[in-house]
């Protein structure tokens, strides 16, 4: 991940179709979500050290039944 170049998480594979988003940080430096609640947020990319990781968690809800997922970014 290059520093100052825009981020777009993804979680529009999330299925069915037609739930919640519910996006967090989980670790790493601190980035702001251009939206929490959106399937497709964007951040700007730190400048990270060597090894620094950014992890998210989403979580998905459809009906009752919340599904969540993490990704980590290099």
């Amino acid at each position: 991940m290059e520093a100052d170049t825009t981020v777009t998480l993804d979680g529009t594979a999330s299925t069915p179709a037609g739930g919640t988003y519910a996006w967090a940080q989980l670790s790493g430096q601190a980035v702001t979500l251009s939206s929490s609640t959106a399937a497709q947020p964007t951040f700007v990319a730190p400048d990270l050290p060597t090894g620094g990781d950014l992890v998210f968690e989403l979580t998905y809800t459809e009906s009752a039944t919340p599904d969540t997922d993490t990704v980590t970014i290099h």
